[in-house]
């Protein structure tokens, strides 16, 4: 495990649409094909193990890297503006629709900056957001995806509160949509009652797009090609990993899905990020 490393690259921020000012890392040897990345709830770019294997492998295979926060950024996050202003968000409080603009505008910026070729790619949430993106805008820029770990929210959510999963629905739909849900209610974790509902709720974006019990219908507009890697280890599944890809496979429209189960490996890939990184290597040099 590398405890402690340094990494030479550029400090970036992006405007989205709406104006939100996000931050970024980019590491680039003159490529002018692109690999960006998104991280999931409550983490951020930075504090990722992940991250100096993943620039290594990247940047082996051609690419630059980007690795982006998005507005659902560690738990609680203030998120400026071009206007100067300041908005609640963060993993307890983030408007999952608003990754829309997150993606794009992480996407637009590499656009602006030359990069031709573009991979996204995601963590856990991070999934659920560039395929939001993806299955909404058909962004031709794009040459494939990335997921890492795409749980599937809902059931985990159902399979986490268990016998307490309706009273918690019902207590956050009584709050305000800006209050704190119990924290001894989920078990320690901090949600807004908004975005308790986004994920728990299975008619809501969120809580839909990689239901593995559903059609998932907007996964299944994506044509590009796709990755996706699970650990057999990871304490989200609720099916078995090869049950996820094949649910997958069933689903996708894509021509070139590509599906990895990493042994032992958690959802974070603790330990494994050296496996997981040549996986994603071999899988780019195929494009």
């Amino acid at each position: 495990m590398k405890w402690d490393y340094r990494i030479k690259g550029e400090l970036v921020r992006f405007r989205t649409d709406d104006g939100a000012l996000l931050h970024g890392f980019l590491v680039s040897e003159g490529h002018d094909k692109i690999f960006i990345h998104f991280h999931g709830m409550g983490s951020n770019f930075y504090d990722d193990f992940r991250l100096p294997y993943l620039t290594e492998a990247i940047i082996k295979s051609g690419y630059t890297l980007l690795v982006v926060n998005n507005r659902g950024h560690d738990t609680v996050a203030e998120i400026p503006d071009t206007k100067y202003k300041w908005s609640r968000a963060g993993t307890a409080f983030e408007k999952f629709e608003t990754s829309l603009n997150d993606v794009k505008g992480a996407v637009d910026f590499a656009g602006e900056n030359g990069f031709s070729k573009i991979i996204l790619s995601g963590h856990s949430t991070g999934c659920q957001k560039i395929t939001y993106y993806q299955s909404k805008v058909q962004d031709k820029r794009l040459k494939g995806i990335v997921l890492l770990a795409p749980a599937d929210d809902y059931n985990v959510a159902r399979k986490e509160f268990g016998e307490k999963f309706e009273a918690i629905l019902k207590e956050a739909k009584k709050l305000d949509k800006n209050d704190l849900m119990p924290s001894k209610m989920l078990n320690g974790s901090f949600f807004g009652a908004a975005r308790l509902l986004s994920v728990a709720e299975p008619e809501n974006i969120e809580a839909s797009i990689l239901n593995y019990d559903s059609e998932m219908k907007l996964f299944s507009k994506i044509r590009c090609p796709v990755l996706a890697i699970f650990g057999s280890k990871d304490k989200f599944l609720t099916k078995t990993s090869k049950e996820h890809l094949k649910i997958l496979k069933e689903r996708t429209a894509s021509q070139n899905f590509g599906s990895v189960i990493i042994k032992n490996a958690d959802h974070s890939f603790t330990k494994k990020e050296k496996e997981l990184v040549e996986e994603i290597r071999r899988w780019l040099v195929t494009l």
